[in-house]
């Protein structure tokens, strides 16, 4: 990933403005420091996902299924329901 996506990526998860100084390195990508503080901690940036479920459908081998059978479950009880 290219270090301009990755500071962006950084600004929608911090603000920089609130810190002494965000330097740009390699590994961790970003070392951010507060104005009051002599350390600073380190951010790496691996992967952008546009919510925790989009996250899951990329990574979760299962996730698919389960939320398919979860529905089919609750067709199937609606169904029941309104005979």
């Amino acid at each position: 990933m290219n270090k301009d996506k990755e500071m962006a990526i950084l600004k929608m998860v911090y603000d920089t403005a609130h810190f002494k100084s965000v330097s740009n390195q390699e590994s961790p990508d970003f070392v951010l420091q507060h104005h009051n503080l002599d350390t600073g901690f380190g951010v790496e940036i691996t992967e952008l996902y546009h919510s925790e479920s989009h996250a899951r459908l990329k990574n979760v081998s299962w996730y698919t299924d389960h939320l398919l059978n979860g529905v089919a479950t609750f067709i199937g009880k609606m169904r029941r329901i309104f005979k």
